[in-house]
């Protein structure tokens, strides 16, 4: 029997890492250059180094993402999805989108700040601070976004529903109403 638990339990920490190193093995190859995954085997965790070879994340994260940034990275730390800058510093929650960390659209993600959406760059900079209850992704110059809506849960996907939507900018400036971009 101690046999079994023992071959279960390195079958399970062999799984963990593999998958680790699946999640991010694509990841590294498309990594931005400034940072380089830093894999802990043993706790099945991972970090960053810098170019130097100087540990900036220590890793204690469950899964590194890197792929799209130049000056940030995304870390998952449980089901948080956290940014922190090349100097390891947290910098806000990135939003989660279809169970990984929300992506660049017109060069901007949304991050979340005290159950508030906004929106930030490449390089970490909030360009639109969070005031939205919910914000869709930004196309071609423009977002739709309610300081008011209802969230609900339909087949497992989030769903968002207002009577206040507006369009912005990518500053934050309120785009007039076009009765045709919301369907009436």
């Amino acid at each position: 029997m101690p046999i079994y638990r023992l071959k279960i339990i390195f079958n399970l920490k062999f799984i963990n890492t593999y998958l680790l190193i699946l999640m991010t093995s694509g990841i590294s190859a498309q990594s931005n250059h400034r940072f380089k995954p830093l894999y802990d085997a043993d706790s099945s965790s991972c970090g960053y180094k810098n170019k130097k070879g100087e540990i900036i994340a220590k890793p204690i994260y469950s899964a590194c993402f890197d792929y799209v940034f130049k000056k940030i990275v995304v870390v998952a730390e449980g089901s948080d999805l956290k940014c922190i800058d090349y100097q390891g510093n947290y910098l806000y929650d990135v939003f989660n989108y279809d169970n990984g960390p929300d992506y660049f659209s017109d060069g901007l993600i949304r991050f979340v700040q005290n159950g508030l959406l906004g929106y930030a760059d490449k390089n970490g900079k909030v360009v639109i601070g969070p005031k939205y209850a919910c914000a869709w992704p930004f196309e071609d110059g423009q977002a739709q976004v309610a300081v008011n809506c209802t969230k609900t849960l339909e087949n497992e996907m989030m769903m968002w529903e207002s009577e206040d939507w507006i369009l912005i900018d990518n500053q934050g400036n309120t785009i007039p109403e076009d009765p045709e971009y919301f369907g009436e």
